[in-house]
């Protein structure tokens, strides 16, 4: 997935007690023991992981203990979702955990899509191009807070998208896109760089979105280059600003200690550099790197240069994906792998096979797995395109084993098959499902009741079925989720 530059200062208490020791042989030292440096706070930045119960960070469970905002503007915590790119201060906090005092969800774009290119894995969101890959999580926002699971094809034109992710020359590299209930509100956002400001117009660019900031508060001095978070409503093809704000965030300083996380781009091998979101890394003294693709994901720790902030010198990279895959998806299913052969590279998850190559995603846990090592048995997400058949069979461009929680909540997602509205039981990828008292329904965004699900014959909806194996091949569902209205 895009993950977006994380940023660190070293932390570098160190304990001085030579001196004291020596004091201490002499007897003498009437004076204080030196005391442990003063840890400084570390300014992060990167994708968030696990699950909306369970977030975590650069592989480590995420706690914000104070005020969240997406944009600069206060929101609930559960806005914490899998996808989005969060940045604040890490303060200490429990071992091995990322805790912030207070945090913010940078937000690329909000507002209706404009145009969807399913093969070309493209959305146009606020005139500005969204590149979609195998990793980015695209879901409606759902009632009970676990949003539903969609791909490129379940997008429509005039859909409103959040869209998390990080700017490039190609345009934004989305890491989540979220369709918004219908009716929400027509107030749209914009993040980027200002270009071809004209003070006298009160106008600027932002990619190929035209902004008029005529009427607008502005927080900051624009300037041609100036990192900005804009609000406010389209009027035809102009975004008709309330509010411009100068976006500091992302700033480090010179000859900061950082860690980063994110995508390559621009790779010169030759050079020693690629691009990692907006900063240019030079890995020049890195002994011994691993093998680098554009589209790799990679963990970075180094050094910003001492006079040129958007340049780091690279002491440490570790690769964490070695490609976002080949392209996006239009369908997706999940249940018990079956079967899998690792010889002809086919995979069967619940009742339906797919091909996979050496460009299928695979992860476990957020982190990149081997063929090999997925087991029949394990719960697993495939998003596939069935554009792409080879033998008859649909290609993965997505394995994902579900784990713990995940593996519970997504037991099973497939076509509706076998509806029995008398029995209130269904099949889905070869799994009988059946239904309790405290079962819940949900259609997209918008909960209802077990009449009104099995008051309709649903055989050939997509679905989502939360829930435990209560015999084999039996599922026992605790919630429910349509595809469809």
């Amino acid at each position: 997935m895009h993950a977006k530059i994380l940023s660190y200062r070293t932390i570098t208490a160190a304990l001085t007690l030579v001196c004291s020791l020596a004091l201490t042989a002499c007897g003498g030292g009437g004076g204080s023991a030196p005391q442990p440096a003063k840890a400084k706070a570390k300014r992060v930045a990167g994708v968030v992981h696990g699950t909306a119960a369970a977030p975590t960070f650069a592989g480590k469970p995420l706690v914000v203990s104070g005020p969240l905002t997406a944009n600069g503007k206060p929101v609930a915590a559960s806005a914490i979702q899998r996808g989005k790119v969060v940045r604040g201060q890490e303060t200490a906090g429990a071992s091995g955990s990322i805790t912030m005092a207070s945090a913010d969800l940078k937000i690329e774009a909000e507002g209706p899509i404009q145009m969807i290119d399913v093969a070309g894995g493209t959305i146009q969101v606020l005139s500005q191009t969204v590149k979609v890959d195998a990793l980015t999580e695209i879901v409606q926002a759902a009632p009970d807070g676990m949003p539903t699971p969609l791909t490129l094809k379940d997008l429509a034109v005039n859909d409103v998208v959040e869209v998390s992710g990080f700017e490039s020359a190609a345009g934004i590299l989305a890491t989540r896109i979220e369709r918004l209930p219908a009716g929400s509100s027509s107030e749209v956002q914009l993040s980027g760089a200002v270009a071809s400001l004209d003070t006298t117009k009160s106008t600027f660019m932002i990619g190929a979105q035209l902004v008029d900031y005529s009427h607008a508060t502005v927080t900051g001095m624009l300037a041609n280059s100036t990192p900005v978070e804009v609000v406010g409503t389209l009027a035809g093809t102009t975004l008709s600003a309330t509010q411009v704000s100068v976006d500091s965030q992302d700033a480090e300083e010179n000859n900061e200690d950082v860690e980063f996380d994110g995508m390559v781009s621009a790779l010169d091998t030759a050079a020693k550099t690629f691009k990692l979101g907006d900063k240019t890394i030079d890995y020049s003294a890195v002994s011994n790197p691993p093998t680098l693709n554009n589209g790799a994901e990679v963990k970075v720790q180094g050094a910003v240069d001492a006079t040129n902030a958007s340049l780091v010198h690279a002491t440490d990279i570790t690769v964490e994906q070695s490609h976002g895959g080949s392209g996006s998806a239009d369908g997706e299913v999940a249940a018990k792998v079956t079967a899998i052969d690792t010889v002809k590279n086919v995979i069967t998850v619940g009742d339906t096979s797919f091909w996979f190559d050496s460009m299928t995603v695979i992860s476990k846990n957020d982190s990149q797995i081997m063929a090999t090592d997925i087991m029949v048995g394990d719960v697993v997400q495939v998003k596939y395109d069935d554009t792409k058949p080879m033998g008859g069979l649909s290609y993965a461009t997505e394995l994902e084993v579900e784990t713990g929680a995940s593996a519970t909540a997504n037991a099973v997602e497939g076509k509706i098959k076998s509806f029995n509205a008398a029995m209130s039981t269904f099949v889905v990828e070869g799994v009988t499902v059946q239904v309790m008292s405290t079962t819940t329904y949900e259609t997209l965004d918008k909960m209802i009741t077990q009449a009104d699900f099995f008051g309709t014959d649903r055989t050939g909806q997509q679905v989502i079925v939360g829930g435990t194996e209560t015999s084999s091949n039996t599922i026992t569902a605790t919630r429910i989720q349509l595809k469809s209205h």
